[in-house]
């Protein structure tokens, strides 16, 4: 792996796409890591050992989390590109995650033509189409 010293990123996913899931009910998230670390939810991984962490601890799991940056926003919301591609193929990431897929209204159903404004605007791209 390449050696770092901050991880940033402007484009949040939906933890779901991480394979993460609320244990209760096994529905992938919806949630990003930003809203997560400002709330009072916690996270198990082989990154844990499968202890229960506070995502607000997150930094203290290991070195690799401890260079991470994750602003703590409780209103924060994945991107329009990571809501539509959820949203698109929220069954199908469900069934390869083992998991149920996450309960996604209409509000994520966003057209490609919003999602390439987006991404234009946020990378200060000119993306044509998608």
């Amino acid at each position: 792996t390449i050696a770092h010293e901050q991880h940033f990123s402007k484009q949040h996913r939906p933890e779901g796409l991480n394979r993460y899931r609320w244990s209760q009910t096994q529905r992938l998230l919806m949630d990003i890591c930003t809203a997560l670390v400002a709330g009072n939810a916690r996270f198990q991984n082989s990154d844990t050992n499968q202890t229960w962490i506070s995502y607000k601890d997150y930094q203290t799991v290991n070195d690799y989390y401890k260079s991470w940056n994750i602003q703590r926003d409780p209103s924060a919301e994945a991107t329009s590109f990571w809501k539509k591609v959820f949203h698109t193929f929220n069954k199908e990431f469900a069934d390869r995650f083992g998991a149920k897929p996450a309960e996604i209204g209409n509000a994520w159903d966003i057209g490609w033509d919003k999602v390439k404004e987006d991404l234009n605007k946020t990378y200060n791209l000119n993306i044509q189409s998608l």
